[in-house]
């Protein structure tokens, strides 16, 4: 197992509901960190599940 599958498999787990509000608290808290920390920290979560990358990158475009 990767070190990503676990956390892969838990967001599959969730509701939609509940990914979007997993995603809208990752990305409040990411709202004010260097760009390249925030894409940085994207990338591993795209690594886990590139939908809740898609759901987080969601957030940051304005």
């Amino acid at each position: 197992m990767t070190e990503f599958e676990q956390a892969a498999r838990q967001f599959e787990a969730m509701s939609e509901k509940e990914r979007e509000t997993l995603a809208d608290n990752i990305a409040e808290s990411l709202l004010f960190t260097d760009e390249l920390v925030r894409e940085a920290v994207l990338g591993h979560f795209g690594n886990a599940s590139p939908e809740l990358e898609k759901f987080l990158r969601k957030r940051f475009t304005f």
